[in-house]
């Protein structure tokens, strides 16, 4: 069963209990617009009864991962327009082969819906209420936001990470790259926001942008003093993730926090090993 959030008036977060995924529904009056739409068929066949037979206007997906995107199938009506990212058909269709490469079994293409509308900058929508989407790469290549200026509200995909209660959860970029990320907060940086909802976990103040940032910078500069001190050269990738690991605990990247503080803490693993294959 869905857990329902009512962030404002118009705009309700509907969070599945696998690993507190959100889709997000804006209420335009006669119709809807819907931000991700989860991924188990369950999930968002909920999603689609809490509409209240109110058409989908617009469909985005924040980005390719199939827990974003994969109930498309299920939230599409006739009256539908998707958007999404121009990278997004690219990666979608090749996340299988990423992320289990030797598997035989492909992602049924059956099951993907096409977008209608792609973008690659930013895209502006006018009608029925004002909404920008805009490019913010580093999660992954095609990662996007939704920002609503009348409510101050930012809509993150998984541009923004938060956990449960108290738990802590760091930008993961595993998928795209440190450096172009770090660049995509900063731009969030000049946006008006009061809420923003992350693609996972809790809504939060938009000063949560800011340990997203603070997280990469230390990340970063903690892994660049370890090769310059260490100077790896014929290592095997693997093994120097390892020692990395050991030697940069995500709480070294997070001032005041101990291990148990984290949620997922395979991210920054992951992380790390991200950093490892730029480098070597």
């Amino acid at each position: 069963m869905l857990r329902e959030i009512r962030i404002n008036d118009i705009v309700t977060v509907y969070q599945a209990k696998r690993a507190m995924l959100n889709a997000t529904v804006i209420d335009c009056g006669d119709s809807v617009v819907v931000v991700d739409t989860l991924h188990l068929p369950e999930d968002s066949r909920e999603l689609k009864e809490k509409l209240g037979g109110k058409p989908v206007r617009y469909l985005i997906n924040t980005h390719w991962h199939s827990d974003h995107c994969y109930g498309n199938r299920f939230l599409r009506d006739e009256t539908t327009t998707i958007i999404a990212h121009g990278d997004y058909m690219e990666t979608i269709t090749s996340e299988r082969n990423v992320i289990a490469p030797n598997a035989r079994s492909i992602l049924d293409r059956k099951n993907l819906v096409f977008p209608d509308i792609c973008y690659f900058a930013s895209i502006q929508i006018e009608r029925p209420i004002s909404i920008s989407i805009l490019h913010t790469p580093g999660h992954t290549m095609d990662s996007s936001v939704v920002y609503l200026p009348e409510g101050k509200i930012l809509i993150a995909g998984d541009t923004i990470l938060t956990g449960p209660g108290d738990k802590v959860a760091v930008p993961y970029f595993y998928w795209g790259d440190s450096d172009i990320y770090q660049l995509s907060l900063e731009k969030l940086g000049w946006l008006d926001i009061d809420t923003i909802v992350p693609g996972h976990g809790e809504a939060v103040e938009a000063s949560y942008v800011q340990n997203h940032t603070s997280y990469l910078r230390s990340l970063k500069k903690q892994f660049k003093e370890y090769i310059a001190n260490e100077k790896p050269i014929n290592v095997d990738p693997d093994e120097l993730s390892q020692k990395i690991i050991r030697a940069i605990p995500q709480e070294s990247c997070v001032p005041g926090t101990v291990s148990e503080d984290f949620w997922v803490p395979v991210m920054h693993e992951l992380n790390i090993r991200k950093l490892v294959s730029e480098t070597m």
